[in-house]
């Protein structure tokens, strides 16, 4: 007597759903998607807990982005975006395809990582950061009437200061430390304050006045990047954008720097 025939199409079925969920769970647990507060999103592979160094990523900056701090993500001293004044800015610095990590150029991400006294001892349960490097000067400026005014005497950068966390090797009471805060103007900026430049930081305009700024950085390797705060209260003309981009042309030119043609519209 032949034995009733079992359809087990629907156990194969499960079978492969739940493996399906298996692998899909394994590589979810090893690619992480971090959002660090240096700025910005970036796709890592990690191994929570094994994380040997503070800045895992080092770029050349391709431009900077301006918005307004977001509360929750940006935790600001003394700001409420409840009571958004127009005044107070978030600045990231956007990666380029100069990109260093310990996967990718590892002799040169050794290089940044000894100039920026990392060793490779650090065993820290997140991914570590983005770092900007290659930061020469940075510059502010007020739009007003069709006119660059210097505004760097009137213009407070806020940002998070890392060389003290990698001093004190990653302590986490120094890591969550208000006195990690630096305030400076623009004008008062050191070749330190520059180096260590995260990859997020703050613009205030001190005495509150509601207008058109204009951030300008130049990168060690030539290129001029900029971008403006307050672009809604630009003029409706299209140039205007244009006649920004112009007047810096000619404040490089004044300057007798070389390299002009590295300054591109954002």
């Amino acid at each position: 007597m032949k034995k009733p025939f079992k359809d087990n199409s629907n156990l194969n079925v499960m079978k492969k759903i739940f493996l399906a969920v298996m692998v899909l769970f394994l590589m979810t647990s090893c690619w992480d998607k971090v959002y660090d507060e240096g700025g910005g999103y970036y796709d890592h592979i990690s191994y929570r807990g094994s994380n040997k160094y503070w800045y895992s990523i080092y770029t050349i900056p391709s431009g900077i982005m301006i918005d307004f701090p977001i509360w929750g993500e940006d935790k600001l001293p003394n700001y409420d975006d409840k009571k958004r004044d127009s005044c107070t800015f978030r600045v990231e610095f956007m990666r380029s395809t100069s990109v260093y990590t310990t996967l990718y150029n590892e002799a040169d991400f050794k290089k940044y990582a000894n100039i920026y006294h990392e060793k490779g001892d650090a065993n820290l349960d997140f991914d570590g950061y983005t770092k900007p490097v290659g930061i020469e000067y940075i510059h502010a400026y007020l739009y007003v009437n069709y006119n660059l005014l210097d505004a760097d005497d009137n213009i407070l950068i806020r940002y998070r200061n890392d060389s003290v966390v990698i001093a004190n090797h990653y302590a986490k009471e120094i890591q969550e430390s208000k006195n990690r805060w630096i305030e400076k103007k623009v004008n008062q900026l050191t070749e330190q304050d520059l180096k260590w430049l995260p990859y997020r930081f703050y613009f205030d305009v001190i005495d509150k006045k509601v207008a058109v700024y204009v951030l300008r950085i130049k990168l060690t390797n030539g290129k001029i990047i900029w971008n403006i705060c307050n672009a809604g209260l630009l003029p409706r003309s299209a140039h205007a954008k244009q006649d920004i981009y112009k007047k810096l042309k000619r404040i490089e030119l004044r300057s007798g720097e070389k390299e002009k043609k590295h300054l591109v519209m954002p």
